[in-house]
């Protein structure tokens, strides 16, 4: 069994690097921000089939934080 590694900005000049480094040996998660970014990191580097793609953006995060989560609490609310 693959250890699992999470890369967070696999696209990035850092993370690209350990992304090509690791792809072969471990079960990768990459977080990443750029659906057109991760194509460009496919067309360089091979598929992402064995490994688990998030997208998410911290920006988006912050602004929830900074509100008190008001709008992720009035989401969940009109689910009830």
């Amino acid at each position: 069994m693959k250890k699992r590694i999470a890369i967070i900005a696999p696209t990035g000049m850092l993370g690209s690097m350990l992304y090509k480094c690791m792809k072969d040996e471990y079960s990768l998660v990459l977080i990443y921000k750029d659906k057109n970014k991760l194509k460009q990191l496919e067309r360089t580097y091979g598929s992402f089939n064995s490994h688990k793609l998030i997208q998410f953006d911290i920006v988006d995060l912050s602004k929830d934080f900074l509100t008190g989560f008001h709008s992720f609490a009035d989401s969940r609310a009109a689910l009830l």
